[in-house]
This record gives structure tokens, sequence and C-alpha cells, in this order.
């Protein structure tokens, strides 16, 4: 009789455990920032402390698992922003990798056309300058 009880008494708590487990997933989303955290807060309607750890007994508290649909919605939303951001940067970066080398290509065929032109005046003002002639007596 005992063994049934622990039975049930365990397949209860691994049932709802189950059911607390996307909110839990969710709430551990790295893509998270502050205002996911600001929406949740408000989602929940309350707030939290940084000196009180977010646990089981704290979301139970608050009934943060009659939310989870909402919970889901903010997460899918960070994580959807979180890889539009890594796109971006992946855009950004190849972007201005190729601008920094085009231009740098161009500086450099400038510079060189500048540094020729430079060059020949600067010779023919020195020929121009400094001939030697030869006088024959």
């Amino acid at each position: 009789m005992y063994k049934l009880i622990i039975y049930c008494f365990v397949c209860y708590n691994c049932f709802t455990f189950n059911l607390q487990l996307p909110v839990i997933t969710n709430l551990r989303n790295p893509s998270l920032k502050q205002r996911h955290w600001d929406a949740i807060q408000q989602i929940f309607n309350y707030h939290f402390k940084d000196d009180e750890p977010l646990n089981l007994g704290l979301l139970n508290k608050i009934n943060a698992f009659d939310h989870t649909e909402s919970i889901e919605e903010v997460a899918g939303q960070a994580s959807s922003e979180a890889s539009l951001e890594a796109i971006l940067k992946k855009v950004l970066k190849m972007y201005f990798k190729d601008t920094i080398t085009t231009r740098a290509k161009d500086l450099l065929y400038y510079l060189d056309t500048w540094l020729s032109l430079i060059l020949i005046l600067f010779l023919n003002w020195y020929l121009t300058n400094h001939r030697t002639v030869s006088s024959k007596s």
C-alpha cells in the first residue's frame, strides 16, 4: 500500500515537473536581454530583486508556470533577435572587410600615382635648377 502511495507521489511530481520544464528552459535562454526580462517581469507582475535567487520555489510563489505560452513567446522573440543580430554582424563584418580592402587598394593606386607625379616633378625641377654647364674655352 505504501509503495503505491510513494509511486503515485513520484509520478505526480514528475508529471508536474514536466509541465514546468518549458518555463525553466525558456528562462535559461542565453539570448534574453534586459528588455526581455522586463517583459517577463511584467507578465509575472513581479519585480525580481538582485539578491533574490530565481528558483523553483519563487517561480511557484509568483505562479510563473501559469504563463508558459507568454514566456515561450518572449524567449522565442529573444532567440530570433539574437540570430538576426548575429547575421547582421556577419554582414557588416563582410561589408567592412570588402570596403576596407577595396578602399585600401584604391588608396594605394592613387598614392602610387601621386608619388609618381611628385617624383617626375621633383626630377624635372632638380634637373632644371642643377644643370652643370660645361664651357669650352
